[in-house]
């Protein structure tokens, strides 16, 4: 006899890739629409991090004044006004600058894994293909997101589809046994 399991299911793409929130943050600008094409590497959404923008004004700020600090230093070295400084003044004055050196120097390191960050808010497919989430804009627009959510679905329209069935899990073993007979 036969024997008819009913199950609700949608033809997918095989080729697909969710593309994913590399920090939280909020939605500034989505640069697609549902069924659009999309090449590797093209912009998808533009977001931003008001706690990323706060940390690279505080290191901006710390390099100008470190770097303040050690035109002072320089200067005082160097000026003439200064007669016969002491060797421990000198000795001083040296290694505040080489202090201050470090500063800026760590104070750039800083400044460029944040930018690299900031860079990374813009959010590239993964692959080659069309944006499949429906209605993208209006879903996230100036919207908070949280690390790690699924922002935008793209896929290779192109390469081969399968049909994704949701099968109670009371039936499976029927399908399983079926797919064993089948071999």
């Amino acid at each position: 006899a036969d024997f008819n399991i009913d199950a609700p299911g949608t033809l997918q793409p095989v080729v697909r890739r969710d593309v994913f929130a590399p920090r939280s943050g909020i939605v500034d600008e989505v640069l697609v629409q549902h069924n659009a094409s999309v090449a590797v590497g093209q912009p998808l959404v533009r977001m931003r991090d008001p706690a990323l923008e706060l940390e690279l004004k505080r290191v901006d700020g710390e390099m100008e004044t470190a770097q303040k600090q050690l035109d002072a230093v320089r200067a005082t070295k160097t000026n003439r006004a200064v007669k016969d400084p002491t060797p421990l003044d000198s000795y001083r004055l040296s290694a505040e600058e080489r202090e201050l050196e470090q500063k800026l120097a760590n104070s750039r390191h800083e400044l460029e894994l944040l930018q690299r960050e900031r860079a990374q808010l813009v959010v590239t497919s993964p692959i080659a293909g069309g944006v499949l989430t429906w209605d993208v804009g209006h879903q996230l627009l100036a919207r908070p997101v949280e690390r790690g959510e699924v922002l935008v679905t793209v896929a290779d329209l192109s390469a081969d589809w399968q049909l994704e069935l949701d099968v109670p899990d009371d039936r499976m073993g029927y399908v399983l046994a079926a797919q064993k007979e089948l071999k």
